[in-house]
């Protein structure tokens, strides 16, 4: 709590990475710049966590309501803290599953080949087994 990490994705090894446009999130190669680094701040006891990022002070979320929730849905950054669920994955403990809170949707980078170049966006989708593009490590920066 109140920890700074680089998020990597599993399956790709690119960080959680904001934009240019100060918006966009992507999956970038580790570069170790601020873009890449995000407080991390636990909200209560029940694993609800905020993600801000160090470079721009703003939040890891995603624009519209829980209502609207689809595959694909870009993740972007937003000003107000948005709280995720981080749970360790059921089939890998050394990696974690970002959700939406009370849904089945996750964060993940995805294409339909399944090849995860640097720069593609992070976006929401249903939690999918073994889903290791749903999947992140936390590393302490």
């Amino acid at each position: 709590n109140g920890k700074i990490y680089r998020i990597v994705n599993w399956k790709s090894k690119t960080a959680i990475d904001l934009g240019e446009d100060r918006k966009s999130v992507t999956g970038s190669e580790v570069n170790g710049t601020s873009n890449q680094q995000w407080l991390a701040e636990e909200r209560d006891s029940s694993g609800m966590w905020t993600l801000k990022n160090v470079h721009s002070g703003g939040y890891l979320g995603f624009k519209g309501h829980a209502a609207g929730l689809r595959d694909g849905l870009a993740v972007t950054l937003v000003k107000h803290a948005f709280e995720w669920q981080i749970v360790v994955d059921d089939n890998n403990e050394s990696v974690n599953r970002l959700y939406v809170p009370y849904t089945w949707y996750n964060l993940e980078l995805y294409t339909d080949d399944g090849v995860l170049p640097s720069g593609l966006l992070v976006t929401l989708g249903k939690i999918t087994r073994p889903g290791e593009e749903q999947t992140w490590s936390f590393e302490l920066v």
